[in-house]
């Protein structure tokens, strides 16, 4: 997925039973992202997490979020550049 509207937090996925997991990924080589699953992800917010961008050229320490647990709440995410990129799977 991308960042539709730099600096506005979107939601991922919204809420639904039955889900079991999901792991994020942030693609981006530039700058941090930021989730949350207990309401809007807000920068440096109290419930947000950063995930840190990548080295640019090998995706070194690529930062990422796992959860492996059933939840009925939405994943929030921002970051402040639109089209900013991460990677997102769920199940």
């Amino acid at each position: 997925g991308t960042i539709t509207a730099g600096g506005t937090a979107q939601n991922v996925f919204g809420t639904a039973t039955g889900r079991a997991g999901f792991q994020i990924a942030n693609l981006d080589t530039t700058e941090v992202m930021w989730i949350s699953l207990t309401g809007t992800a807000t920068a440096g917010a109290v419930g947000s997490y950063p995930l840190a961008p990548a080295t640019a050229t090998t995706f070194a320490g690529l930062s990422s979020y796992y959860s492996n647990y059933g939840f009925n709440t939405a994943l929030s995410v921002v970051a402040a550049t639109t089209a900013h990129k991460f990677s997102c799977t769920r199940w």
